[in-house]
């Protein structure tokens, strides 16, 4: 049984998508809607309680009220399936001709991946993500996030926000987290991304199925480093305890060390070896 439509499409949407893809503002990205071929109550009854022990719960108020289950062997069905088919030859294959990515690999540990969960006041401050999965020796390329949220609204918050990384505080591209909804994007330095709008309503939960993909060999241009880039607004250092001097301390702080990490990997992407040809005798 497959649980998304992506083996549906024609070689023409494929192609459409790909150039919808390379085009797209304010990063390389495509949002394909009612990729799911199963109804939402079949699924959202499995999905796990927030009790669960298996959640990793963050702590950040860059990530207010999220939790991430990734544990791929403690899954429960249909959730198992649906990620596994997200990383079988066909998927894979489909990725690679949309993204114009080849040698696409994904991962078997799930690193950040996986489930996620928001529930209400629920933000997550706009960033750039990880590059290096520092586990395996690979370069993450490409985000895959599918959206398990019925009759979800833009009033509700929640909503994915897509940034110019030159004005990481105006969205250019909002997508409404709506069941089915599938958004693809390229992750690099340039691709900020995140929700500023906290989750509202009574026991409002935001779901998603997300993966992560990877190739062997890092990009020409330096795409990022071992760490997550926040973009920080005030309201997120509101959230943090202390005073206003306590607060403007962090933050130039960690603005200082960011910056400082960021030039140190660029170096090192600068002077990594490179296999040499061997000269002809």
């Amino acid at each position: 049984m497959s649980y998304f439509r992506f083996g549906a499409l024609s070689p023409g949407d494929v192609t459409a998508a790909s150039q919808a893809f390379a085009a797209a503002d304010p990063f390389p990205h495509v949002v394909i809607t009612d990729v799911i071929t199963v109804p939402p109550q079949s699924v959202l009854r499995h999905f796990p309680s927030c009790n669960s022990s298996e959640w990793l719960r963050a702590t950040e108020s860059y990530q207010m009220a999220k939790m991430t289950f990734s544990r791929l062997e403690r899954l429960p069905e249909p959730f198992l399936s649906m990620l596994c088919e997200l990383s079988a030859p066909p998927f894979l294959q489909f990725l690679e001709k949309l993204s114009g990515i080849p040698g696409l690999i994904p991962d078997p540990y799930l690193q950040g991946a996986g489930l996620h969960r928001s529930g209400v006041g629920g933000v997550m401050a706009p960033h750039t993500d990880t590059h290096i999965h520092q586990r395996l020796g690979l370069f993450k390329r490409v985000n895959v996030v599918i959206y398990l949220n019925p009759d979800w609204s833009e009033e509700y918050g929640g909503c994915l926000e897509l940034y110019d990384s030159r004005d990481p505080v105006t969205p250019v591209r909002t997508i409404v987290p709506r069941w089915g909804t599938c958004v693809i994007f390229r992750t690099d330095t340039r691709s900020v991304h995140g929700f500023s709008q906290p989750i509202v309503g009574r026991e409002r939960v935001r779901r998603a199925v997300v993966a992560y993909y990877y190739t062997s060999s890092d990009t020409l241009a330096f795409s990022g480093d071992l760490m997550t880039h926040w973009w920080e607004h005030g309201n997120y250092w509101e959230r943090s305890h202390g005073g206003m001097l306590g607060r403007c301390a962090r933050m130039y702080l960690y603005r200082s060390l960011r910056i400082g990490a960021t030039g140190l990997a660029y170096l090192a992407h600068r002077a990594r070896p490179v296999a040499v040809p061997p000269v002809p005798r």
